[in-house]
């Protein structure tokens, strides 16, 4: 049959003055029946394709134009563009394309080298004239091709025709290596490939699962941050003055551009009497007992922000063991308040002042009740006259260092 339909068509360039019958089929026109009909045997798109794409041929009786020619018959009034045209052959609605092409924005040329023609070579006909069927060939442009910051892709990306999976893909997530992700190597007809969750877990592998907090999930550490744009961006990327910066910046999820550590907290709380915020900014400031308290005294301080026992943990933030921590309480059995067990989230209430951690005077020993905090310089170097605490350097003295300094 394809023989007959072809020799039907061939004859059909000899002229176009009377109806043909070929083959015993009822003509339309110098065509079979079917001519105009997809699926049929005989459709003129199936004929076409068999002649190796041949438009010289239909152009013979309809036109170099395709708009009638001797025929009368114009090829238009389907193909508003004309036969050549892109749409012709090309549906957008089918699969996958109309969410890349309408919903993302996402340009022919990202996965396929797009002619200049219908005829250019590797199109729809090889250098030789033969023509080149389907399927199309996936050529990746340079959003597929992408790597984040920093660096994490292993392999180009890539699509495999016989399974329709695209994989090693920016844009779904295959360069992050996700193993919580649900779709970063998505099916070309996969329903909700594109879905949250499907380039990376939610939350990601190595990250700890948390709970809502005054800025939801993921925005406690990616606040405002712009969305596949090839930055893994953390911190306050927010309107009216955020603070972007990189994975290595503490700031990025608490504190502020001044100290990394709160106010504010991971979830935006501000106010000293949450635990969250507490009293971490006194002690990281110089007071008039001693001067800063470096965060490793409480915290294992990672190195980066994937570094083991970070936030591949839950909330909350651990503190180290000598510190005696009780979370119920808020209080601390560190020896920098001697016996005293003070409220974290008592902030201002007096209970880091002098006399809070030991006696003034102590007890025991060579002192006296009634001897004067003026005394104390008598035997410790690191008090002055009027019992003040002296400091070496703006920031550094000899008081609370762990040692009980004689003279």
């Amino acid at each position: 049959m394809r023989a007959v339909v072809i020799a039907a068509v061939i004859a059909a360039g000899g002229g176009c003055a009377s109806d043909r019958d070929r083959d015993g089929a009822r003509p339309q026109g110098v065509h079979p029946s079917g001519i105009a009909e997809p699926g049929a045997v005989g459709f003129h798109g199936d004929v076409l394709r068999e002649l190796d794409w041949d438009f010289a041929l239909c152009q013979g009786c309809h036109g170099d134009d395709f708009g009638g020619g001797t025929s009368g018959q114009s090829c238009l009034d389907c193909h508003a563009e004309g036969p050549t045209a892109c749409d012709t052959c090309h549906d957008e609605s089918e699969d996958a394309h109309p969410t890349h092409l309408v919903t993302a924005g996402i340009a022919c040329t990202e996965c396929h080298v797009v002619p200049e023609s219908w005829d250019a070579e590797g199109h729809i006909l090889l250098a030789s004239g033969a023509r080149d069927d389907a399927p199309a060939e996936v050529v990746f442009g340079p959003l597929a091709a992408r790597d984040v910051e920093p660096p994490r892709r292993t392999a180009a990306p890539a699509y495999d025709p016989a399974t329709q999976t695209c994989s090693g893909v920016y844009c779904h997530g295959g360069i992050l290596g996700d193993d919580a992700a649900t779709a970063s190597a998505p099916r070309w007809d996969q329903p909700g490939a594109a879905a949250c969750g499907g380039c990376h877990g939610e939350p990601p592998a190595d990250h700890a699962a948390t709970a809502a907090g005054a800025d939801g999930g993921c925005d406690a550490c990616h606040r405002g941050a712009p969305h596949l744009d090839g930055t893994l961006d953390v911190g306050n990327v927010v309107a009216g003055g955020g603070i972007p910066v990189g994975l290595d910046g503490c700031i990025a999820c608490h504190g502020d551009e001044t100290s990394p550590a709160p106010p504010r907290s991971i979830f935006g709380e501000t106010s000293p009497q949450t635990l969250a915020v507490g009293v971490h900014r006194a002690h990281l400031t110089s007071s008039q007992l001693r001067g800063p308290v470096p965060c490793a005294t409480c915290h294992v301080v990672p190195t980066d922000v994937r570094s083991a026992g970070h936030i591949d943990t839950a909330l909350p933030a651990e503190v180290v063991a000598d510190i005696g921590w009780d979370r119920v309480t808020g209080t601390c059995a560190g020896y920098c308040h001697g016996d005293a067990r003070p409220v974290w989230s008592h902030a201002g209430d007096g209970e880091a002042s002098c006399g809070t951690c030991h006696g003034l005077p102590p007890t025991g020993g060579l002192h006296t009740p009634d001897m004067p905090i003026s005394a104390c310089t008598t035997c410790h170097p690191s008090v002055d006259a009027i019992g003040d605490i002296v400091f070496l350097t703006p920031e550094t003295s000899e008081h609370l260092d762990g040692d009980v300094d004689l003279r």
